[in-house]
């Protein structure tokens, strides 16, 4: 593994006593710097005092001067081949590429604090860079150990076109065009597979934007000696529907996950370790932590497709079934994720984001302004293309959640144990006789017992009870059906299992519940030595009562013969219980619909199906409270007095954010306006958010498409939940 350090300010550092410290070893050595220390060592000094040494700073006017004059003494005084240094926020991060240990000074300023982590290894190092004024485009290549050049050519940043605010994906990328010659054609990128070169894009020193050179998207332009090259790069994003939802290692995930847990695993297949930063303002009925996507859980095997053949959701439709759970739209600027509900943004564009590597929480201000040159404003319009278009409000919309069933509500179906035969969620009998239960060293899992050997054609059965399950609550009217899986080696046996309700009902094998005692059994195996497997499953009428459920697995029986065989081994393999109340019906998820009853106009937006949402325990998509055992069943926007299921406030999202006609204002911009900004256009009523960007850097101009979007709530939404019995495609009708 690789290091980083962290070295965050809080604050100004205080200019008496200590600054910070550490050195860094690598296999018991310490590391050499230019300047022929082996330790990081800074200290502070006011403004106009006299430094002491060449690792004395004196501090800026502001918190952003001195980390940038301290970033700017860390790559003079203390350079190695082994480190890279950067400022993300108010942080100087040190990425060591090599299996190190960091010793921190414990003499620290009162104002800064200095960590470290693993982290993967990047393997790159710097072969091409591009400078032009602020900025600089890094060029990586991995498993390359030669020298640096610099280059000449072109940078304009863009994002992916959408069609709505609410489009959850938006992926960014460069293209560069790169001035080739005879000697320097560029063809290696050409060869290279789509993670060998690595980009980096940085203002100020501070970076911008990472991501990968695609080999696919390489052109080439002959223009006598001199021709030019155009490549691009990418951060991911659009790659993601080509790559399954699993781990690094390529395992699938198993058990809970938070839903952050969840969006990092797919933001993670992009292979860059970018910060995310999120602001979601929803929260569950009664929830008082301070971090929801850390605090809600979903079941991981909801992305798995099919369990009898096993076909894994890809990245992008995990991704965006997430993020169209909380109407939240992802991007990258500034080097990091950011994850928002553009209707939650307001006019004073200050908006509280978490950061989720720290689970700090800080403010961000998105407001930017947009005039004419001649009105004193900058950015500013140029190329006198400015156009506006306008686009019909929404009137209904369909959010579609796909049901994915539980396997089973029995705990620990497969009778797993431990070597000492301790089942979780099972008790076995303690006056059970020895000898019955049988502990089978290369065995985790299942019930082996000796049966029983009973005379024949007379025999005498006396049920010896070996283990019983936790009980399981179930409410009345659930319909259960259960299965029971056993094997068998050297006779035929025959299987017994009860079934009783807390209330006094015992199933019985026709699928009834009876007052009179009754146990369910079957047969399996031959006289032979052969093993045989055999499955029960019995269809359970409605449970009668809201009641508690156990089972008792009983010691089979065989029977006395003349054949020269053992008594033989009997095991019950699996025995699960299977919540059919809603699947039997024919229903395969349910239907959010929202329309307005005072129509403003007559656009429906197409349907859009997400995997997860509130439920219960038969649901494999349901919810999960921080305590991973209760569900979660209304929510609420933050400040509002309201308690509706997720989805149909994500549905309501859809109408209001397009309540009325918006105004799509588009142009070219001298100037950068950040794509992640509330825009207000002088002389133009209304707040924007761009849905088409680029930005050439050696022209300083942007051209951007901007969006209107609304913010209010509406009184007039009609909202019904349905089921889907498979026809979730058909659009909603308006009413109104």
């Amino acid at each position: 593994m690789a290091k980083k350090i962290i070295i965050d300010f809080s604050a100004q550092p205080v200019t008496t006593g200590a600054g910070f410290g550490y050195t860094i070893s690598v296999d018991g050595f310490d590391i050499y710097y230019n300047s022929g220390e082996t330790e990081v060592n800074i200290e502070y000094i006011p403004i106009g005092g006299t430094p002491s040494g060449v690792n004395s700073i004196e501090i800026g006017a502001n918190l952003e001067e001195t980390i940038q004059k301290t970033l700017d003494l860390l790559r003079t005084v203390y350079v190695s081949d082994l480190v890279f240094y950067s400022i993300v926020d108010n942080t100087i991060e040190a990425f060591v590429n090599a299996d190190a240990t960091v010793t921190v000074n414990p003499l620290i300023n009162a104002n800064i604090d200095v960590t470290s982590q693993d982290v993967e290894p990047s393997g790159i190092n710097l072969i091409y860079y591009i400078i032009y004024g602020d900025y600089r485009l890094n060029i990586y290549k991995e498993n390359y150990s030669g020298g640096s050049s610099e280059i000449y050519g072109n940078i304009t940043i863009n994002k992916s076109s959408v069609d709505s605010i609410l489009e959850p994906i938006r992926g960014t990328g460069l293209n560069i065009s790169l001035e080739a010659n005879q000697s320097l054609t560029f063809d290696e990128f050409l060869l290279a597979d789509e993670f060998t070169y690595k980009t980096e894009l940085l203002k100020n020193d501070v970076i911008i934007y990472e991501g990968y050179i695609k080999p696919d998207g390489v052109q080439q332009s002959f223009v006598n000696d001199i021709w030019f090259v155009n490549i691009e790069s990418t951060d991911g994003l659009g790659a993601l529907k080509d790559l399954s939802f699993v781990q690094s290692n390529g395992l699938r995930f198993t058990g809970k996950m938070s839903i952050y847990d969840v969006i990092k695993a797919c933001l993670d297949r992009t292979r860059l370790s970018l910060t995310i930063n999120t602001s979601i303002n929803l929260e569950y009925t009664g929830y008082s932590g301070t971090n929801i996507l850390n605090d809600v859980y979903v079941n991981s095997e909801r992305f798995v497709k099919d369990g009898n053949d096993p076909v894994l959701s890809d990245c992008n439709e995990v991704l965006t079934s997430m993020l169209n759970l909380f109407s939240g739209v992802l991007t990258q600027q500034d080097g990091q994720w950011w994850i928002y509900r553009p209707n939650d943004l307001e006019a004073n564009g200050f908006t509280t984001f978490i950061n989720q590597d720290t689970n700090a929480t800080f403010l961000k201000n998105l407001n930017k302004t947009l005039g004419s040159q001649i009105n004193n404003f900058y950015p500013h319009h140029c190329d006198n293309n400015q156009q506006i278009e306008v686009k019909g409000a929404i009137s209904a919309y369909r959010l579609n959640y796909q049901y994915g069933f539980i396997n089973g509500i029995l705990d620990n179906p497969n009778l797993n144990h431990d070597d000492d035969l301790n089942y979780d969620n099972w008790t076995v009998n303690p006056s059970l006789p020895s000898g019955i239960l049988i502990n089978d060293p290369n065995d985790v899992s299942g019930v082996l017992m000796l049966p029983e050997l009973s005379t024949f054609p007379f025999p005498t059965i006396t049920l010896v009870n070996v283990i019983e399950s936790d009980a399981v609550t179930v409410e009345a009217a659930t319909l259960l059906t259960f299965n029971f899986n056993v094997r068998t080696k050297y006779r035929k046996q025959t299987f017994y299992f009860r079934v009783e309700t807390s209330d006094g009902y015992y199933l019985r094998k026709n699928g009834t519940w009876s007052t009179s005692v009754s146990t369910i059994s079957f047969n399996c195996g031959k006289l032979n030595a052969s093993e045989y497997f055999a499955n029960l499953e019995v269809k359970a009428n409605e449970v009668l009562n809201n009641c508690d459920i156990t089972v008792t697995i009983y010691r089979p029986i065989t029977f006395q013969d003349f054949a020269f065989y053992p008594n033989g081994i009997g095991e019950v393999l699996k025995i699960d219980i299977l919540d059919t109340t809603i699947s039997g019906s024919g229903i395969v998820g349910e239907n959010h619909t929202v329309s307005r009853i005072l129509p403003p106009s007559s656009i429906t937006k197409e349907n859009q199906k997400v995997f997860n949402g509130d439920g219960d325990r038969t649901l494999i998509g349901s919810f999960y409270k921080e305590d991973l055992e209760t569900f979660t069943e209304t929510w609420n926007r933050k400040g509002k007095t309201e308690a509706l299921p997720i989805l149909g406030i994500s549905a309501m999202d859809d109408l209001r954010i397009q309540s009325s006609p918006i105004k799509v204002f588009s142009g070219s911009v001298f100037g950068e306006i950040p794509y992640m900004s509330v825009v207000t256009i002088d002389n133009v009523t209304g707040l924007f958010m761009p849905v088409e960007w680029d930005y050439d850097i050696r022209l300083n101009k942007s051209t951007i498409k901007f969006m209107q979007f609304y913010n209010f709530d509406l009184a007039d939404i009609s909202y019904e939940v349905s089921p889907d019995y498979g026809n979730s495609t058909v659009k909603p009708t308006i009413v109104g």
